[in-house]
This record gives structure tokens, sequence and C-alpha cells, in this order.
């Protein structure tokens, strides 16, 4: 009769140094990989309080042609460094920004300059790759180091995190008593432990979808793999490091933009890549207005013909649910209720480290002293 309670705590105890060892041995990497994400979420509010001379467009509305800002930011780019990219405004009040993308060391070095809208008034310019978002970015997605696969030992921090929060919910499980009851404080209950186990209860099940999504972003072929086994995936080639541009192309950036906006007369410009040696074709992306939705066309810089490159095969939508893990686990686009979700799923793992450390030292002193009484118990009998 004793053996299903004898199971179900030898079970519980094992999940508990399951659950305490993943916060004593990767609790430090994945607090701070945490923090750079939530600072990430609201990544433009903070670029525009930390750098508001970029953001300084003037009132008027309306947007140039593409060639207009490559144009006038090649003076700020210098002839070093040719123009890669050239980003429209996502919203009102934001600016152009054209961007320059090189290897330097086997390293992509990223210069951006940030342009006024309505006149291709030169802003700001600077390295990207240098600035303190910059950073958070390469932090938060491999640590800095992804020549020594920190992508990968990413989404292994995702994974112990998931683990983590699984466990935490399983321990959190009251075995008596309503489990509605236990969602808030605790009589008789240390304040760290209260701590402890009602912001972790709230928070366990967007944190295992924060994290499940950042497991998917980091290992992004055998996520798609399984992805595929339910929903046509589209082929997704491997990754190339920058090249030198093409130089002369055939086409102009505001023919090969035009080309593309054929494809949806009711779509904006969104984004344009220019052609690069080893990629001789115009990357656009175009969001059309009816639906919000964001296509890339490719242009032959050769033969002006378009292809749609995100469009699935029969039974597809595998796609869709990538770009919806994306912005599961960053936030972007989702609105504030999710976004400010997302960034305590960054933030509440600190607190979580520390009254995790507090009880554990805590639970360490209760044994001591128990075992001190249990040996001058014994010492008296004797």
């Amino acid at each position: 009769m004793d053996k299903p309670g004898v199971k179900r705590a030898s079970a519980r105890q094992i999940l508990r140094t399951v659950h305490l060892w993943i916060g004593l041995i990767v609790g430090v990497p994945i607090v701070l990989v945490g923090l750079s994400g939530s600072a990430l979420v609201w990544h433009d509010a903070l670029d525009r309080l930390l750098e508001p001379q970029r953001y300084a467009v003037s009132p008027e509305q309306g947007v140039l042609a593409p060639s207009h800002y490559l144009e006038a930011a090649a003076s700020a780019l210098g002839p070093d460094k040719p123009a890669s990219s050239v980003r429209m405004p996502a919203e009102e009040g934001a600016p152009v920004t054209v961007s320059s993308v090189l290897l330097v060391e086997g390293r992509p070095r990223i210069a951006t300059v940030w342009l006024d809208p309505a006149t291709a008034r030169v802003l700001d310019s600077g390295d990207q790759s240098a600035s303190l978002f910059g950073f958070l970015h390469r932090f938060h997605g491999s640590l800095a180091v992804p020549q020594f696969s920190g992508r990968q030992i990413v989404g292994w921090l995702g994974v112990a995190l998931s683990v983590a929060a699984a466990t935490g919910i399983w321990l959190w499980w009251p075995r008596r008593g309503s489990p509605v009851a236990a969602l808030g404080w605790r009589r008789g209950m240390k304040v760290s432990a209260n701590l402890h186990y009602v912001a972790g209860i709230w928070i366990s099940l967007p944190l295992l979808v924060v994290a499940l999504t950042g497991v998917y972003i980091s290992f992004p072929q055998t996520a798609r793999a399984l992805v595929g086994g339910f929903v046509t995936m589209i082929p997704q080639a491997p990754r190339q490091p920058p090249s030198p541009p093409l130089v002369p192309t055939s086409m102009s950036p505001d023919g090969a933009a035009a080309k593309a906006l054929d494809q949806f007369p009711d779509g904006r410009l969104v984004s344009l890549s220019l052609p690069q040696e080893r990629r001789p074709n115009w990357v656009v992306q175009v969001r059309r207005e009816g639906t919000g939705d964001v296509a890339t066309i490719t242009v032959d810089d050769a033969t002006g013909a378009t292809r749609r490159a995100d469009t699935p095969g029969p039974g597809g939508g595998g796609d869709d649910f990538s770009r919806l893990m994306r912005r599961l686990h960053d936030g972007q686009g989702t609105g504030l209720p999710w976004e400010t979700i997302v960034f305590l799923t960054g933030v509440l793992p600190a607190g979580f480290m520390v009254t995790g450390v507090m009880m554990w030292l805590k639970g360490r002193r209760n044994r001591r002293r128990l075992d001190i009484q249990r040996r001058a118990s014994r010492q008296g009998a004797s």
C-alpha cells in the first residue's frame, strides 16, 4: 500500500534535484541571456531614448524612392562600405535605414545610416555591430561567440530552462488542497520561498513558450524537419556569408522595387536588399495593406523575372508557423500585453535564481542543524 506514495516521493525528490542543479549549474548564463532578451523586446523605444538624433525626422509625411536614400547614404558610408540594404520606416516618426554588411576578420560588421524619410537627410551613422544593441543581439543569439557554436549553446540553455519551468510546475503543484488556493501567498512560508513559488507559477507557462520558441530558433534545421512532418516547409538554403556587391547591376533599385510592387498593387515597400556576387538578385519585402502580411519577392537582376520566395506548396503553412515562433519569442508586433509578458520572462529568472539559492542555503542549514540534534540525541542515549 505504501509503494505508490514512495514512488511519488522519490520522483518528486528527483525532480527537485534536477530543478536545483539546473539553477546552480547554468543559472547564470540563463539569467544573462534572459536579461538581454528583455532589453531587446523594446529595442526601438530604448534606442529612441538613447539615440534621439536618429529619430529627429521632419514633420512632412511620405517617403522617397529607394535610390534617393542609397545615394544620400553613400557619402556617410564611404567607398569602402557599399550599401547592402535599405529599410523603410516601420511606423510614423521612424527613420529610413541603409546598412552595409561586410566580413571583417571572419565576422560580419554592420554599418548603418539613419535618414529622414521625407528628405533623405542623414540623421546619424554608426557601426551597428559595435553598439549596445548590436552586442545584445549577438549575446542573446549566440553568447557573442558564434564561431564557437554559441547559437547551439543558447539552444541547449533553452532546453534547460524548459525543463526547469516544467519541473517547477510539478514541484509547485500542491499534494493536498486546491491548486487555485496555492496560486496566492502562503502563510508560514518565508518571503523568498513565496516569491519563488508565486511568481514562478504565474510566469511558468509563458516561460515555457518563450524557452521552447528559443530552442526552435536556435536549431532551425532540426525544427523545420520536425514541423515538415506535418506541413509543407519551403526548403531553406544554407546561410552564406555576405559577399561583395554586384557591380554594375542591370537594374536600378527603383526598377527592382517597382517589379516587386507590381505583384502586390495594394502593398508598400518594407525593405530592399541589393544583389551580391554570390546572390545576383534583388530581395524585396512588401507589406500588404489589407492583411499586414509581409511577402518576400526575388527579382533577377539580369532578366527582371520575379519569384515569390516565401510561398509554400500545397498544404503549406510551415513558414507561417516559423514566423509565429519568432514573434512569440521576441514579442515584436504582438501588442503590449504579450510584449510585457515576454519582458518578464527575461527578468524574473534572475529573481528565481536569487530566491532559489536562498531556499537551498536555508535547507542546508536546517539539515545541518537536524544532523547535529540527531547526533546529540544518539550520544545522550548511549
